[in-house]
């Protein structure tokens, strides 16, 4: 089965303050680079506010193109990047077990990192 339709007419960007509101409707938001500017208050917030988007779309889905920080102590490059979230914007990379809490607390169910040929993941979650 091929698809007709492009990206353009399956998908849209929107302008907002994250912190306030997430238009509802998709039945899933992707974020690229964005998580890893905050702590995890402020993530909380925007997650939750992805999630209340979501409401009524059981399995709806986030994926979140950001770092994934190594558990072990072998050199990878978000280890320099999450010193430099942390003193400029006040934000932090995460690993994997980081991302499953913080995704959980925001009523999310972590279901792969899909790593990439470039330093970043794919997270992918769904609402519980």
């Amino acid at each position: 089965m091929t698809c007709d339709m492009r990206l353009e007419d399956r998908c849209q960007p929107i302008g907002g303050n994250f912190f306030k509101h997430i238009p509802a409707g998709a039945d899933a938001y992707f974020m690229r680079h964005i998580i890893h500017d905050w702590s995890d208050e402020h993530a909380l917030k925007i997650l939750g506010n992805v999630r209340q988007a979501l409401a009524g779309h059981r399995g709806g889905r986030l994926i979140v193109v950001d770092m994934v920080l190594p558990e072990d102590a072998r050199r990878h490059p978000s280890k320099m990047l999450d010193l430099l979230m942390l003193v400029f914007p006040g934000g932090r990379e995460r690993t994997a077990s980081e991302w499953h809490d913080l995704l959980a607390r925001a009523g999310f169910t972590l279901t792969q990192i899909v790593p990439t040929k470039a330093p970043y993941s794919e997270i992918e979650a769904v609402t519980c």
